[in-house]
């Protein structure tokens, strides 16, 4: 098990709006054998803004959601804040069972010439974040047990300095709006208590009528749907219909094949 007296301080940071990523972080923590000294969810819209720096001895798992094959907007913003001083971090990737295309070398773009050192990345499955019949058992035992694997050697490249920045594809990343064209909206069993207005992660949600959501801000996280205590937001049927059916077509024509999680050590 990684050993505090290596003189490293655990710290968490993520950008996730249904704690998909957030659990997986918990889960490779866990595995690591480490005290969490310090954790930032970034997810609030409070955090458009944030920077920080981070030391020598910390060690940074820094995760994020793939939305559209690409690393969310949202998340790239906040994590252009972020800076290290010859800082060891690890790269987490969470995506639901479709692919995750260009999102890895962007994740390493974003954190390139910050002065982090990065000991490891992995991209894991996991149950899809709109079309929840996607991935339903993601992650499984199976996962469990790369995430342990995943670790070791994580644990490895720590003591003996190892990085792996050299041994990610380079190639241009052109901006482009990976927003899903669709967005959650309130229905009657809104009770205006105010709890979606205060997760949203951008702002997206009428402060005087909750029920409408500003569609040139949501970036469909889903996360007032998943919060809402009194189930008063969703997908339309009718949108929720098309939607599975876009995406189980794309998984079926662009990436027919058995989705699989990627670690890079």
């Amino acid at each position: 098990m990684y050993k505090n007296e290596m003189d490293k301080l655990l710290k968490l940071v993520y950008f996730s709006p249904t704690d998909t990523t957030k659990n997986i972080l918990y889960k490779i923590a866990l595995e690591l054998g480490v005290q969490i000294n310090e954790e930032l969810n970034l997810t609030n819209f409070e955090y458009c803004n944030f920077e920080k720096t981070f030391n020598e001895n910390d060690l940074i798992i820094l995760g994020s959601p793939v939305y559209g094959a690409r690393v969310p907007k949202t998340a790239k913003n906040r994590f252009n804040g972020l800076k290290g001083k010859n800082t060891n971090i690890v790269l987490i990737l969470t995506y639901g069972d479709v692919h995750y295309d260009d999102a890895l070398i962007e994740f390493h773009q974003i954190m390139e010439n910050k002065e982090f050192s990065i000991v490891g990345i992995g991209i894991f499955v996991t149950r899809h974040n709109v079309i929840n019949c996607i991935g339903v058992n993601r992650p499984d035992k199976n996962d469990y047990e790369e995430i342990k694997l995943f670790c070791k050697k994580l644990i490895e490249n720590i003591k003996e300095n190892k990085y792996i920045s050299n041994r990610i594809e380079t190639k241009k990343i052109f901006e482009r709006n990976n927003k899903l064209p669709i967005k959650p909206k309130g229905n009657r069993n809104c009770k205006n208590c105010g709890l979606c207005i205060k997760l949203c992660p951008e702002n997206a949600i009428e402060q005087k009528n909750p029920r409408k959501t500003i569609k040139g801000k949501c970036i469909c996280c889903m996360r007032c749907v998943k919060y809402c205590p009194y189930k008063a937001r969703n997908l339309s049927k009718i949108v929720y219909f098309v939607s599975k059916l876009f995406v189980r077509i794309m998984k079926t024509i662009k990436y027919n094949h058995e989705n699989k999680n990627k670690i890079i050590v």
